[in-house]
């Protein structure tokens, strides 16, 4: 395939950071996405997208709301750890001014980190994990056409699977699926 020209570059980074009540419940994430557009000819696109993120956030907390100030023995204060990241490619042809063909993939999957140790019994922790694996495919095929002015009909069809591991969540080791 040879390139008449690129389109367009584009990309950002960044960090987002909040500052909580105590010390244990702030929370900073740093990003990154970048886009690529190429005209691969006269009538065909070609895009990219991709980026990712990596974050802490405080969780738990320090006391029960109970007048005695009992200390919270289920959820006590830890840090959380998630990370996400995405591509997305995106290939658009024009058959004619008014008619063009559009077929892209999306992946998405993000990770979560969140351990701690509970004390159910006094004298006797034990250790705790919400750690999380989700993830997203899903693939499109459309079609966008003019059939007579002012009138623009679209159709398509797509196919999507989410993917879910929590063993904590969800009660069990096994991995969760779902095909759309």
């Amino acid at each position: 395939v040879e390139v008449e020209q690129p389109s367009a570059d584009r990309g950002g980074v960044g960090a987002r950071a909040e500052v909580g009540v105590a010390a244990y419940d702030s929370s900073r994430t740093e990003f990154v996405n970048a886009r690529v557009d190429w005209q691969l000819a006269r009538a065909t696109e070609l895009s990219m997208w991709g980026g990712g993120s990596v974050g802490r956030r405080g969780d738990g907390y320090e006391y029960f709301v109970d007048p005695a100030g009992s200390p919270n023995v289920y959820s006590p204060p830890h840090q959380r750890e998630q990370n996400a990241g995405f591509a997305h490619l995106r290939l658009r042809h024009a058959i004619s001014s008014d008619n063009e063909i559009i077929a892209q993939y999306f992946h998405n999957r993000e990770t979560g980190r969140d351990r701690w140790t509970a004390e159910f019994l006094p004298g006797f922790p034990q250790a705790q994990s919400a750690d999380r694996t989700a993830t997203r495919d899903d693939f499109e095929v459309q079609n966008v056409f003019r059939p007579f002015t002012p009138l623009r009909v679209s159709w398509g069809g797509s196919w999507r699977r989410d993917t879910l591991e929590s063993p904590y969540t969800l009660g069990t080791d096994s991995r969760q699926s779902v095909f759309l």
